[in-house]
């Protein structure tokens, strides 16, 4: 059982124009690499991002390239499509608007639409998150949270979350974005002055209020959880709003709770909206928003700024999601179409070439999978190193046609 821990009282704000904001355990930016530091990690990790009109586009080798995985004529779909997420490197769901919930089960190379009940095709869903390759969990408009045991097969609709406005009006705020720490443990957030948790496996949903305000703040709202292999998470949103979650067990029972700490970043200009993040681990993660192109890092809960920008070519742009391999590969996605790739720990960025099907796409979310999470996979599955390799590079190359399934 999971229950909640009160936030801290610290001031978050963002740093203008497009804010990328590489947080690490440094009192500033990570020295660039050395050939010695440069793990498989940075050169493997297969990485999906998603946009408007249904396109999605994948890349193989940590963001150096691309190829459409679903653009053109091979879409099933032409709805925005806003978050993405894969349990492996091969099955991962994608959801969208009106109603949307794309599969794959061999990374990217074919896509299965769900069929949601009646009542859910229609909604915008917003968050969507892989627990294991069978059970996947998404949330959307109208405090809407659907779940399903069977990979997509069949579809549970729970009862709406419901929050107070000042009135005491109970109200069915947007749902953004989702994280289970287990298979009966999770946290969502949304466009509301809450977040919730449930104990149950998503049937019911508690919430706790961000500021001590016991009703809904209409201009609040978190846009994105990130989450580490230890089930600590990152929760970012409009305002500049950063929040480390981090999951401790109790050292007189067996109950863990989330602990929510409100980061500060320094500055005075005008508060950022940060929209995406990526997390290593608590201490160690990536945040994109906009706008400006300042990298920040943090030495405990302050967040320290850089001048580290996206180069040149692309001062202006405006952030939508981020990946982050490791302390030193970092890829992240704009609205109007442009994927920049840092390698050096985000001492320097380039605008990596997309298909041109997807020139001008504005990009809306990603989600990865790197070397050693497969690796750490395939020790579970039984497989060595090599024979994960080799089945990464047949899935690279499998053609339209070749389709993979797996159990639970």
């Amino acid at each position: 059982r999971v229950r909640s821990g009160r936030a801290s009282s610290s001031h978050a704000v963002g740093c203008g124009l497009l804010l990328l904001l590489a947080v690490q355990l440094a009192a500033g930016l990570q020295a660039p690499p050395t050939e010695d530091d440069i793990t498989d990690s940075d050169r493997y990790a297969w990485i999906y991002v998603v946009g408007a009109q249904g396109n999605i586009i994948k890349s193989s080798d940590a963001g150096r390239t691309w190829k459409c995985s679903h653009c053109g004529l091979k879409r099933l779909v032409t709805s925005t499509l806003n978050d993405v997420h894969f349990h492996t490197a091969l099955v991962g769901f994608v959801v969208g608007d009106r109603g949307v919930v794309l599969k794959t089960v061999n990374g990217g190379a074919n896509w299965v639409k769900a069929d949601l009940p009646e009542a859910s095709r229609d909604i915008n869903l917003y968050g969507v998150h892989v627990f294991r390759p069978l059970i996947v969990h998404v949330v959307g408009e109208h405090g809407s949270v659907l779940s399903t045991d069977n990979g997509g097969d069949t579809w549970s609709v729970a009862a709406p979350v419901q929050v107070p406005n000042i009135t005491g009006f109970l109200i069915s705020p947007t749902l953004r974005s989702l994280r289970f720490s287990d298979s009966s443990n999770g946290v969502l957030v949304g466009d509301a002055n809450f977040w919730w948790e449930t104990e149950d496996g998503g049937e019911s949903w508690r919430a706790t209020n961000l500021s001590g305000v016991p009703w809904d703040h209409p201009d609040t709202s978190l846009r994105h959880l990130s989450i580490d292999q230890r089930a600590n998470m990152v929760a970012v949103g409009l305002g500049g709003l950063v929040y480390a979650v981090r999951r401790e067990m109790q050292e007189d029972n067996d109950d863990a709770v989330f602990l929510w700490n409100k980061l500060a970043a320094p500055g005075s200009a005008a508060a950022s909206d940060l929209h995406g993040s990526s997390a290593i681990d608590v201490n160690t993660f990536a945040m994109v928003g906009g706008p400006s192109s300042y990298v920040a890092v943090t030495a405990g809960s302050t967040l320290e700024l850089s001048s580290a920008s996206l180069g040149d070519e692309a001062p202006a742009e405006t952030l939508s999601s981020v990946y982050m391999s490791t302390p030193y590969t970092l890829v992240t996605a704009s609205a109007s179409g442009g994927i920049f790739r840092s390698g050096d720990g985000g001492h320097s960025f380039v605008q990596v070439d997309t298909p041109p099907e997807v020139a001008a796409v504005a990009w809306t979310a990603m989600h990865g999978r790197n070397a050693a999470d497969e690796s750490a996979a395939s020790d579970n599955w039984g497989l060595s190193s090599w024979g994960l390799r080799l089945g990464m590079a047949l899935i690279a190359t499998a053609p339209s046609w070749c389709s993979v399934s797996f159990g639970a």
